[in-house]
């Protein structure tokens, strides 16, 4: 007589399926995440496009980049808006024409920044702009923005694209009043503060202001080329929760917020808005591995304006032709400095 065999997985079959599976997720995951930060790094390129159309328009438009900060407080990238197909946006912030000189509540020095003030404009400064966020960051996209004089704005909006200052800063004269290695510009000596405050100010890169803080650079100064030249990068804000900013903390957050802030018209923490070419890529990964690394550090400075990602050994940046190029963290530190000048005379050819 015949015996039915039962139908079925032995136990040791089973677990040989089960091993098969398991070797092969582990193979596959690491290429699926390969594949998910490839896109992410695309969609932060595509933002960073966007943005560089949006000055090359605006330049186009007016003969002149947005100031990097008017005399109120106001960023670059709240000028940018209405060539974002943003203009809505616009339209709504209680900001004056980047052309004309700000008044209340924008009076320079005494703007009172929080919910309070701006009423029902306040929600503006507190959505979430997809265009200015990197979809790579770990960073919240709101958080609390704590100044200098102690203002405190719920939920402010943040960003992760910060324009490319480069390694000195001259005053209305010409004369170069401090290497750019310092983000609190209040601590400058009286007569370099004083023309900080009254005149032009030029960070020899693509973006400044004139004295009256209602426009930058002309793309006619671009003496190294627009391809040769970069405009805005990438960076990742730090420390919010810590809420060091006070005159009672340490002064010092690495806390980038989108179109405006109370520390701006005050020539206090320009890493709000704007990073230094003369910071090293691979600097913000050696200071976040230090024992103990905040806002006391003493390299904290270099930290808040360096240039940073999450994309994995590159930082993504625009340049004034529109094109968007990585750098390398490991490239040679002058890579960074020559293309973040607008008329230092190199030459750099970077791979696009």
């Amino acid at each position: 007589m015949k015996r039915n065999r039962p139908v079925g997985f032995t136990l040791v079959e089973l677990l040989v399926v089960i091993a098969i599976i398991g070797v092969l997720m582990g193979l596959l995951l690491p290429a699926v995440q390969m594949a998910r930060e490839a896109a992410r790094r695309m969609s932060c390129g595509n933002n960073l496009k966007n943005i560089g159309l949006a000055i090359i328009n605006y330049e186009s438009a007016r003969q002149s980049l947005p100031p990097l900060v008017n005399n109120a407080g106001v960023h670059w990238n709240a000028f940018i808006l209405p060539n974002m197909e943003l203009g809505n946006v616009y339209e709504r912030m209680p900001i004056q024409d980047p052309g004309t000189l700000p008044n209340a509540p924008w009076t320079p020095g005494s703007i009172i920044w929080n919910e309070a003030t701006f009423g029902p404009a306040t929600q503006i400064f507190q959505n979430r702009y997809p265009t200015f966020q990197c979809p790579s960051s770990d960073a919240n996209f709101q958080d609390l923005e704590i100044s200098h004089s102690g203002q405190q704005f719920q939920n402010r909006a943040t960003t992760n694209y910060l324009a490319v200052g480069a390694t000195t800063v001259r005053d209305n004269t010409g004369m170069i009043v401090r290497q750019l290695l310092s983000d609190n510009f209040a601590l400058l000596p009286a007569p370099q503060l004083q023309a900080f405050n009254s005149g032009m100010v030029d960070f020899d890169a693509a973006w400044t202001r004139n004295a009256q803080g209602t426009r930058g650079a002309r793309f006619a100064e671009f003496l190294d080329g627009l391809s040769n030249t970069v405009l805005v990068g990438e960076s990742l804000p730090h420390g919010l929760a810590q809420g060091a900013e006070t005159a009672a903390g340490s002064g010092r957050r690495k806390d980038h917020w989108l179109f405006a802030s109370d520390d701006a018209d005050r020539g206090v923490d320009f890493s709000e808005f704007m990073g230094s070419a003369s910071i090293s890529l691979l600097l913000p990964t050696r200071l976040e591995r230090a024992p103990g690394f905040g806002p006391d550090h003493p390299d904290y400075d270099l930290f808040e304006l360096s240039f940073r990602s999450r994309h994995p050994q590159l930082v993504q940046f625009v340049y004034g032709d529109g094109s968007v190029s990585n750098i390398s963290t490991e490239a040679d530190d002058v890579v960074l400095q020559q293309v973040g000048s607008r008329r230092g005379g190199e030459i750099t050819l970077i791979e696009r």
